[in-house]
């Protein structure tokens, strides 16, 4: 059976000694998303660097480097993903007819 660990907010772990079933590389960036304050993590995964912010990462995951994952709800269990990759690009405002810079300044 596999572990759950339970991320908070400003918790601190070992995370690449791989004796939890954590391997993760020390420039890799991992954070709860913007949509909950905890992150669940289904061990063993590796995560070989990048910026992460999802609310549940499941076992058996593996993330190459440079990749960066915003506002992800959840990444099932045996995932791949490749070097450079880029999953939930930065938000832009609703509140404009179009995302694109020209049109979302324009004042009606």
């Amino acid at each position: 059976m596999n572990k759950i660990m339970i991320l908070k907010k400003g918790t601190k772990i070992l995370m690449s000694n791989n004796k939890n079933g954590l391997n993760v590389r020390k420039d890799t960036l991992i954070k709860p998303s913007r949509l909950t304050t905890f992150m669940n993590i289904e061990v063993p995964v590796r995560l070989e660097g990048g910026r992460i912010y999802c609310c549940d990462i499941g076992a058996f995951t593996y993330t190459n480097y440079n990749i960066y994952i915003n506002s992800v709800v959840s990444i099932g269990r045996f995932c791949a993903f490749g070097p450079n990759v880029t999953i939930g690009m930065p938000e832009h405002s609703v509140e404009s007819i179009s995302p694109h810079i020209k049109q979302s300044s324009y004042n009606w």
